[in-house]
């Protein structure tokens, strides 16, 4: 057991890990992940985190960072930004999801073998998320003031996570309460997900109001932001104490809180909260971002991440996407210049809400988890290596084009 002192140092050093990462990141576009993960592997390796804190501390970290996961894309899922510019987004994640998801269920299902749910589990968990945190970072430094771009790939980002967490835990409540897949089976997954769903997005929209005329009634903003994240948490774990989802209730919450006072005059947080909110959602996201790969590589061995049979299924994942992604990308964005259909297709990079969903799997003890577990976390690693490599690539192309047409000019 290691001491009090070691325990600390460890946590700076994985703080300070992911601000320098972080740093890497937005100033080379270079992802923090892998190193993270490695970390993780590493601690496991030479044994400074007891499995018994592990098993305790993850299923909390999970829980946790899925409420502010959901809660953060509802507070970056601008209702008209989204309708005004994310139709061709929408089209073209809701194909990527279905050609990757389908794809993953037909290879590992009919060909590998794997159970009906444990193939769609996988491919709700890594068919065709692109990440807030990497995505619009990339497409910022790519776009050359085309805001038009990063609003775009902001909204198939903050899209393509919601829907996939909805399928997960749709696929994972079937698992566990052991619903086959047939017609009524299926009808059975519809009136559970819809009932679910009514609860968790009235309670949220509900809640969100509340909390509003709530924070208008104090009159004051100091420490305002800091309760509105215990409310998240509350409303979180209410609503999935009552039957419903509680993570469509927070993502209500998150699109409430943004997007009422835009749409109703008197419903807008009070002056200065929306942007504090904003500054320790951020904070806190990087917080459990940051640990929550730690644990990832912690779950890990370093035998299982060099193995080379996983590595093969992680690579046929990664063709899927490819595939998936130029084929939604040229079909649906046809139009664009050649540049910008580049651009979104390197945007692939796969971040905190796959990592989330695959552990979710272990602490529900779901056959298999432990493989699908690990293939995630090397398409997240994958992922962002191509994504990397895209952008760089893209950048040098740019800067050499931008080159040129001022040579020409003179």
């Amino acid at each position: 057991m290691a001491s009090t002192d070691t325990i600390l140092l460890l946590i700076a050093a994985v703080i300070f890990l992911g601000f320098f990462g972080d740093i890497l990141f937005k100033r080379r576009g270079i992802p923090q992940t892998l190193s993270l993960i490695l970390l993780g592997l590493l601690l496991k390796a030479v044994g400074l985190v007891p499995q018994n804190a592990l098993n305790f501390l993850v299923p909390v970290f999970s829980q946790l960072t899925l409420a502010m996961i959901l809660f953060d894309l509802g507070m970056n899922l601008d209702l008209r930004q989204t309708l005004g510019q994310g139709a061709s987004a929408i089209a073209r994640s809701a194909l990527y999801m279905f050609l990757s998801i389908s794809m993953v269920f037909l290879i590992f299902h009919f060909y590998l073998g794997w159970g009906l749910y444990q193939s769609l589990l996988l491919g709700s968990i890594i068919g065709g998320e692109t990440t807030l945190a990497v995505v619009p970072y990339l497409a910022q430094r790519l776009s050359r003031g085309d805001d038009g771009l990063v609003a775009n790939l902001t909204a198939e980002a903050a899209f393509n996570s919601i829907v996939l967490i909805i399928l997960f835990f749709v696929f994972l409540n079937g698992y566990l309460q052991s619903i086959p897949l047939d017609v009524g089976g299926l009808r059975t997954i519809a009136l559970t997900f819809f009932a679910q769903l009514s609860v968790g997005v009235v309670a949220g929209v509900v809640a969100g109001i509340a909390w509003i005329r709530f924070s208008k009634l104090m009159k004051v903003t100091d420490y305002l932001y800091m309760a509105t994240m215990g409310y998240v948490l509350a409303i979180y774990a209410l609503v999935n104490d009552l039957g419903g989802s509680g993570i469509l209730a927070v993502l209500a919450l998150g699109v409430t809180f943004l997007n009422l006072g835009k749409l109703v005059s008197g419903y807008e947080l009070p002056a200065g909260t929306g942007g504090y909110i904003g500054t320790l959602q951020d904070e806190i996201v990087f917080f459990l971002k940051t640990f929550f790969f730690v644990f990832l590589g912690l779950e890990l061995t370093l035998q299982s991440f060099v193995d080379l049979e996983t590595w093969m299924l992680a690579g046929t994942v990664m063709l899927v996407l490819l595939l998936s992604r130029f084929v939604s990308t040229y079909s649906i964005d046809y139009r664009k210049d050649r540049m910008t259909k580049r651009a979104i297709f390197f945007m692939i990079a796969q971040g905190l809400t796959p990592a989330v969903l695959a552990t979710t799997l272990l602490d529900n003890n779901v056959a298999g988890s432990g493989e699908i577990v690990l293939i995630a976390t090397l398409v997240i690693v994958l992922t962002n290596v191509v994504t990397a490599i895209g952008s760089y690539s893209l950048g040098r192309a740019r800067a050499d084009r931008g080159a040129a047409e001022v040579t020409g000019h003179r």
